[in-house]
């Protein structure tokens, strides 16, 4: 299975939006965002992926634009990596995305 990250300067783009001066008003807009469940806070420590179906849905939602412009000052890296569907170290799965214990 294919799985995506999404970072600048190794950190992941929902983390490194927090230190923006822009990030209380992405917080508004990202709680209208319903297309896929925010748990990401329950595994403190972890590190979350997009599946191919999650990478595809953030592209085309918007919600990958959004970050580019509220982090327009920084360096975007996508990290692809390939795991097995049954990897010990996934604390969650869905469609959408894959949380990994490091």
């Amino acid at each position: 299975m294919k799985i995506y990250r999404v970072t600048t300067g190794g950190t992941g783009v929902f983390m490194a939006i927090r230190f923006s001066p822009l990030y209380n008003q992405y917080k508004e807009s990202l709680e209208k965002v319903s297309w896929f469940p925010q748990v990401g806070e329950l595994y403190p420590g972890a590190v979350s992926f997009w599946t191919e179906k999650g990478f595809e849905t953030y592209k085309t939602t918007g919600l990958y634009s959004l970050h580019l412009a509220i982090l327009a000052d920084k360096k975007i890296d996508i990290r692809e990596l390939e795991i097995k569907e049954d990897e010990p170290s996934i604390l969650y799965q869905d469609s959408l995305q894959v949380i990994i214990q490091k």
